[in-house]
């Protein structure tokens, strides 16, 4: 099936085999670091994808970027929460499986590279199966896209790393944004689906309200009655799916508010500002249900980017039969035993594409 856009184009350019992943191409990229290096690499991204190359350029610029130091100390405000996540129909195979989700880094704004460090290391400690970035990786400056994909490449997951983007990517540069994630190894979902066991799907939608999203195109592949995640950085998703569908959402966008005072609900700054009425946590449509992720990061100008009483979250999700979670409601796992190798600060209440 073929994805309209140009996102879309060079990213299934990567997968149709013009550069094989993880073999970066060294030439044409200049020896100084820092801001020239980047500038140096989005003009040769652009000149490689005017020839027919953008591949070879993204491996090039990606291998070239070193990734900084991380933090020496946790950051203090992060806070993971586990939940289980009872789906009916769940291949055995992922009985068990846990997914971690990561949204809304935001490089740029705020100074936030410690902060960014230190989700990726902490998601990478909890020793998931699959990681999902839901979109939000710039603030809404392309020379940012290669620094923070130079961060996040080091995130790990037993099986796969999955991506979609949010509005603010595509204030940036999208293209070279799924285009570098792809060569660093994370697959970009645009409006496809993957099959991750035989009957249970991993969907993702371009941004919904900046890019090109498009629900039908992305569960096309997808049975009406297949159990399966579907990454939206919009949480509006929600009211755009089919309700019958058995479908777990998984969103960002939001920032839980970012900044949370008794006198404005979060819930209102959202709906005027966003036009959503999902700030964070479960929701329920039918048989769709939402997680809003508080996210990492923060955007905004400089007097309100910033977290107030809303601390930046990573999630663990525990995907469990319906049998094995006695029944099919989403809820914290507060008490549930898991393997984790990082103490946690807090512990709440298109078509189808064949994977390598």
């Amino acid at each position: 099936m073929t994805i309209g856009g140009p996102v879309a184009r060079i990213v299934q350019e990567r997968r149709a085999g013009l550069v094989a992943c993880g073999r970066p191409a060294t030439d044409g990229i200049p020896p100084e670091s820092g801001e020239g290096r980047r500038a140096a690499s989005t003009a040769l991204l652009k000149e490689r994808t005017a020839s027919g190359d953008p591949p070879r350029a993204i491996d090039a610029m990606t291998h070239a970027i070193r990734t900084p130091r991380p933090p020496r100390r946790p950051h203090p405000g992060i806070q993971v929460t586990r939940h289980r996540v009872p789906i009916t129909g769940l291949p055995a195979s992922l009985d068990g499986a846990t997914l971690v989700q990561v949204s809304d880094l935001h490089r740029g704004c705020g100074g936030t590279d410690e902060l960014i460090h230190e989700a990726v290391a902490r998601a990478s400690a909890l020793g998931p199966d699959f990681v999902c970035l839901t979109g939000d990786f710039v603030d809404e400056d392309a020379a940012d896209v290669l620094p923070v994909v130079s961060m996040v490449s080091a995130v790990r997951a037993r099986r796969r790393v999955f991506a979609v983007l949010g509005n603010h990517d595509h204030r940036g540069d999208p293209v070279l944004l799924a285009s570098a994630l792809e060569a660093a190894g994370i697959c970009v979902l645009q409006n496809e689906a993957v099959e991750l066991a035989p009957g249970f799907w991993l969907a993702g939608t371009d941004d919904l309200h900046e890019g090109q999203g498009d629900l039908d195109v992305a569960l096309a592949s997808v049975p009406p009655d297949a159990p399966g995640i579907l990454l939206s950085h919009n949480p509006n998703a929600l009211d755009r799916v089919d309700s019958a569908r058995p479908l777990v959402i998984l969103s960002g966008h939001t920032h839980g508010g970012q900044i949370v005072l008794p006198f404005v609900p979060p819930w209102l700054v959202c709906l005027v500002h966003l036009r959503t009425r999902y700030v964070h946590g479960w929701h329920e449509r039918g048989r769709l249900r939402l997680y809003v992720n508080r996210g990492i990061g923060v955007t905004g100008s400089r007097p309100f980017a910033r977290r107030v009483g809303c601390p930046p979250e990573i999630s663990v999700f525990h995907l469990l039969s319906v049998s094995r979670a006695g029944n099919g409601h989403a809820r914290p796992a507060a008490a549930l035993p898991c393997r984790r190798s990082a103490p946690l600060e807090h512990e709440a209440a298109a078509g189808a594409r064949q994977l390598p």
